[in-house]
């Protein structure tokens, strides 16, 4: 887990007020916009993208957010702020390539190990509905916030303490995620709340021998220590 950056620009011109926040990660650049866009200030701010902002520094300059008791004090010391040359300047500050999904409740996914991004999750559509890890095929999953909050919802950014729902959405009929007996997870109709958190660490690979095929098959099983995932789209 390293550092993540993201460009600041005035909405009002394209002049000055530029800026790079530099965060201590990626999960607290999204907790910190959960947070900020909670606030009364979140009108002045808008995010285009995880890498891109815009802000009315004219009514809130996104530099005092975490000056501000009422805004993000919380993260005075998980992300700062550097002011960039205004558009008269010569210097050009390039960040470095992230490959980025975006975390965004309502959209689709391939969900695939971050040790080894060949290996995919993936509903074969056996009959005990087991996801099964593949580096030929994949499964699209749609993932939905759970909190139960009326301002939450789709669209909304995930972060690791909320609850959500996992939908596997490739065979034309949703197929809801949840945990079956043994541990195994299955798609099948139960629907179960994770945490968003439970990708880094809550679900782990194990192998088992499948009669159908005749040969090892590796499977998705829940576990409190297991291995990292990761969205792409």
């Amino acid at each position: 887990m390293g550092l993540f950056y993201a460009y600041v620009k005035y909405s009002r011109d394209n002049d000055t007020t530029r800026y790079v926040m530099t965060f201590a990660s990626r999960e607290i650049a999204d907790e910190w916009w959960r947070a900020l866009s909670k606030t009364s200030y979140a009108s002045y701010v808008t995010r285009v993208t995880p890498e891109f902002y815009t802000h009315d520094a004219a009514s809130f300059n996104i530099t005092n957010s975490v000056l501000i008791q009422d805004c993000t004090p919380q993260f005075l010391n998980k992300v700062f702020f550097t002011l960039l040359m205004d558009r008269g300047g010569r210097d050009v500050n390039h960040l470095p390539e992230q490959h980025v999904t975006d975390h965004v409740s309502g959209n689709v996914f391939f969900i695939r190990s971050k040790a080894d991004p060949t290996q995919f999750w993936y509903c074969p559509n056996t009959s005990d509905g087991k996801v099964h890890l593949s580096r030929t095929d994949r499964t699209l999953f749609r993932i939905d916030i759970a909190n139960g909050q009326a301002n939450e919802g789709k669209g909304t950014i995930l972060i690791g303490t909320d609850n959500i729902n996992i939908i596997s959405v490739s065979t034309g009929k949703d197929m809801p995620v949840s945990v079956g007996d043994g541990g195994y997870v299955i798609a099948g109709s139960k629907l179960e709340r994770f945490k968003f958190g439970d990708l880094k660490g809550g679900f782990k690979v194990s192998t088992e021998w499948d009669a159908v095929a005749e040969e090892n098959a590796q499977v998705l099983v829940r576990t409190e220590v297991g291995e990292n995932w990761e969205l792409v789209n």
